[in-house]
């Protein structure tokens, strides 16, 4: 009875949460059996909704972007547009980004532009940037999203990652500045299965980062320090550079 009475109350809060959430964005997204929607929460505790695999994908791997501080889902409308997301990078500067594949944003482009255009000019207007997340970004590297999927699998059991293990293996990290997830698991020095905790935990708190991915083998993911992750805007594109990146795609409609 005990057990049934804290999931029935962890229920309530979660749908309390969850509608906290809701009323936050400038454009509810309803449920799509034609699509993938849900939500997603981030490591900070935002909840992030989305309503493509693309969405989906993009939010969880831009949660393990070490410098990324802050990611709003449907953060507010530009007269009638609502941009899919804005980020704050090192905690400074915000910026705003639609979130699409290629061969969708080519079918929608001239009907979608005159929007994009007006969302460009009120973010340049506001001290920020407009831009696209696509599946460059999201698949550019065939193994890091399946990869980055179970190092958080294993890192749900973070709790029981022992303290010490894991400065020890944050200090490894930073005293090497790369290395495989299986060397560093073996400078560990400790029980395999805690060294795997350990170092999963620290790509999921955001202390280490994976930067290649060589393989779809997880042991073989270079890791370096958080200090050294790129900006994930390099991986997106302005609004003159994703026309000029569709204008050179095959399916781009000749003439035009």
């Amino acid at each position: 009875m005990v057990n049934l009475i804290l999931h029935v109350e962890a229920a309530i809060w979660r749908n309390e949460e969850i509608i906290m959430f809701q009323d936050k964005m400038a454009r509810k997204i309803p449920p799509n059996r034609l699509s993938v929607t849900g939500f997603f929460k981030s490591r900070r505790g935002e909840l992030l909704w989305y309503e493509s695999k693309i969405e989906r994908d993009t939010y969880f791997l831009l949660d393990l972007e070490p410098r990324v501080t802050k990611i709003s889902a449907q953060p507010f409308k530009i007269d009638d547009y609502t941009p899919d997301c804005q980020i704050e990078v090192d905690g400074l500067q915000k910026h705003v980004r639609e979130i699409k594949f290629e061969e969708r944003l080519i079918k929608e482009w001239n009907g979608s532009l005159e929007k994009y255009q007006a969302a460009n000019r009120s973010c340049m207007e506001n001290n920020s940037t407009f831009g696209f997340f696509t599946d460059y970004f999201a698949y550019y590297d065939p193994y890091r999203l399946s990869i980055l999927r179970r190092i958080k699998s294993s890192a749900r059991y973070e709790d029981d990652a022992d303290g010490e293990a894991l400065n020890f293996a944050r200090k490894i990290l930073e005293d090497a500045q790369k290395l495989t997830m299986g060397s560093l698991i073996e400078k560990c020095n400790t029980d395999p299965k805690q060294g795997m905790l350990s170092v999963c935990k620290l790509v999921m708190v955001g202390d280490a980062y994976v930067s290649v991915t060589p393989t779809d083998e997880r042991l073989d993911a270079v890791l370096i320090p958080a200090a050294r992750a790129c900006n994930p805007l390099e991986k997106s594109f302005t609004l003159e550079k994703m026309l000029s990146r569709l204008q050179s795609h095959p399916d781009w409609p000749s003439g035009d």
